[in-house]
């Protein structure tokens, strides 16, 4: 006859395994760190303001959140007074850093703008944009030149339409590999145009070091995110960045921190 004794031990061992059950279930969960990647949008639009921005940040509750700033312009632990204001992503972290109280950390590649100037960066991009759009006008570029030209401008066009739209849209796959057609043939294009153009010879040197800043910074913007997470297991992080960036950094992650207890997770998902 099966006793009241085995009855109990029984139920002790029953509650022994689910007791032990749960507990490798918390220490897994809690060792698993989700990243969540936003694409945003420097400047407020209609479809993407700051109050945008900051419902995304409140749906995922994230306990830090990485920005697309280099170390310089944090103190130890929040954005400098004089940049708070200089973006929308700055603004509405910080805003969201006062009330809601998360972590924040800078990602950008170090010394960012004290490169460009360097290379006088934005100078040159003018200029070379000009040189280029005045060699167009005046025919002054061959068959493969023009036809590399006008894939150029379409995808051009095409981040433009993105960068207008909601959220969930440059957040999204499409968005993504459209992105990463853009850059190779803005890399590859562009290059190639300078080469086969004697009149935009003289910014060789200028596209040569465009494209290998380029990924010389998501490189380095992908290392910091991966030393980030090392230090925060087990929490949710939330990293935000101009959306062309985004499927770079996703992919550089995932190629980084496959063996690593991370996972990445969409805003939309919360």
């Amino acid at each position: 006859m099966y006793s009241l004794k085995n009855a109990s031990k029984l139920i002790c061992t029953i509650l022994f395994c689910f007791s032990l059950a749960v507990s490798v279930y918390a220490q897994t969960k809690s060792d698993t760190t989700t990243l969540v990647f936003v694409g945003t949008i420097h400047n407020a639009t209609k479809n993407f303001t700051e109050k945008t921005l900051y419902n995304i940040l409140l749906r995922v509750k994230p306990d830090i959140i990485l920005v697309e700033l280099e170390p310089t312009y944090f103190t130890a632990d929040m954005i400098r007074d004089q940049y708070r204001r200089s973006s929308l992503e700055n603004k509405v972290v910080m805003d969201y850093f006062f009330y809601e109280g998360p972590a924040l950390r800078p990602y950008d590649i170090e010394y960012r703008n004290e490169i460009y100037a360097k290379n006088n960066y934005f100078n040159l991009q003018k200029q070379f944009s000009e040189a280029l759009s005045k060699a167009s006008d005046n025919k002054l570029l061959n068959e493969e030149a023009g036809r590399i030209l006008q894939s150029v401008d379409a995808f051009g066009k095409m981040s433009s339409a993105y960068s207008m739209d909601k959220p969930d849209i440059f957040n999204s796959l499409s968005c993504d590999t459209a992105m990463s057609l853009k850059h190779k043939i803005d890399s590859e294009g562009l290059q190639r145009i300078v080469e086969l153009t004697p009149s935009l010879k003289e910014f060789d040197s200028f596209i040569k070091f465009k494209n290998d800043f380029w990924v010389k910074r998501n490189n380095r913007m992908i290392e910091n995110i991966c030393m980030w997470t090392d230090s925060w297991p087990g929490k949710t992080i939330v990293v935000l960045c101009g959306f062309e960036h985004r499927y770079l950094l996703i992919d550089g992650i995932k190629n980084k921190m496959k063996d690593s207890k991370v996972k990445i997770r969409d805003y939309q998902s919360y």
